[in-house]
């Protein structure tokens, strides 16, 4: 029996594996040209993310004064991640 449910993150999944399939034999020589560059980038991008996002933090008064509150909102949004992946089956492999 086929499973005729409407599920988003499937259709999401997909829009990315077809991104990263049409993007991949574009960027693939590329890097594997210069993989030092794209190292520095991807250090440069995760680090500016993170500083961005402290910047934000430290801009809400209530975080500051309460930092352990913005701590177990973290923690709760790791558990909720978590449950979330374990509940739609972890990582599946491909068929075929």
């Amino acid at each position: 029996m086929k499973n005729t449910e409407y599920n988003p993150l499937a259709d999401a999944e997909h829009a990315i594996r077809e991104m990263h399939d049409s993007t991949y034999k574009h960027l693939h020589p590329v890097y594997r040209k210069y993989p030092l560059l794209f190292l520095l980038v991807l250090t440069f991008s995760v680090a500016a993310t993170f500083q961005g996002v402290n910047g934000v933090l430290e801009e809400i008064t209530y975080f500051k004064e309460y930092p352990l509150v913005l701590m177990m909102l973290g923690i709760l949004g790791l558990f909720v991640t978590g449950s979330l992946y374990k509940r739609l089956g972890g990582e599946k492999q491909d068929e075929g």
